[in-house]
């Protein structure tokens, strides 16, 4: 689904940047960071999300991993951190997680 949405915008752009992103209105720049963070922001405004920021998503991501038991390590390396205790940062465990895992693993 990804690549035909790719295909559509790629196919509708009147535009001679060669960036894969470029901003709607003319010249057509390459999208910036904050070009970026300011979509998000708009979006979250509109879905009446506080604080909507690329970063969220990012966290999001790794909390959902964690908590669908994907192990520590690999989110952290999915993440680029280096050292555990920088992901352990970013990941909220929900309990009820704890409390599967504990009898998964720890009840006889």
């Amino acid at each position: 689904r990804t690549n035909m949405y790719m295909r559509e915008y790629l196919e509708s752009r009147t535009d001679t940047n060669p960036a894969l992103f470029v901003s709607l209105r003319y010249p057509h720049n390459r999208l910036t960071k904050g070009g970026i963070e300011d979509i998000i922001r708009r979006i979250g405004k509109r879905a009446e999300v506080e604080n909507a920021h690329p970063h969220r998503f990012r966290r999001t991501a790794a909390t959902n991993a964690l908590n669908r038991g994907m192990p520590l390590q690999e989110v952290s390396k999915f993440m680029g951190h280096s050292k555990l205790e920088t992901t352990m940062i970013y990941c909220t465990v929900e309990q009820d997680s704890v409390k599967y895992h504990h009898q998964k693993y720890l009840s006889a």
